[in-house]
C-alpha cells in the first residue's frame, strides 16, 4: 500500500498525475495520490479540480505554509505506511518508475 505525496505550487503538470495513476493501476497495487496545493494562483491550480477518481486526494490550502511544513502535512494525511514524495514539477520518464521504486 503506497501513498504518493506531492506538494503542489504554481505549476501545471497533469501528465505527472496521469502517469503515476496509470503505472499504479497496471501493477494492481493499493495506492493513493495525495496532492496538497500550497496556495497557488487560481490559474495554476484550477486544473486540479478536474482530477477526479478514487485514487486522488487533492487538498487546497488557504495559506502558503512552505516546503517543509507541506511535506510534514502530506506525511500526516497519508493513508498508507509506504510514502513516496515527488515534487509537483516532476516528470516521469521511466515507464516502470513505480515498479522500480517498489522493488528497491
Amino acid at each position: 500500500m503506497l501513498s504518493i505525496c506531492i506538494p503542489h505550487y504554481n505549476h501545471i503538470n497533469p501528465k505527472l498525475f496521469i502517469e503515476l495513476r496509470k503505472q499504479c493501476l497496471e501493477l494492481s497495487i493499493v495506492f493513493e495520490i495525495l496532492i496538497i496545493d500550497d496556495e497557488s494562483t487560481v490559474e495554476n491550480k484550477s486544473y486540479l479540480d478536474r482530477i477526479n477518481s478514487d485514487q486522488f486526494n487533492v487538498l487546497f490550502l488557504k495559506k502558503n505554509i512552505g516546503r517543509s511544513k507541506i511535506r510534514n502535512l502530506l506525511a500526516n494525511k497519508a493513508k498508507y505506511d509506504w510514502l513516496l514524495f515527488l515534487d509537483g514539477d516532476s516528470t516521469i520518464i521511466n515507464p516502470n518508475f513505480i515498479k522500480c521504486y517498489l522493488n528497491n
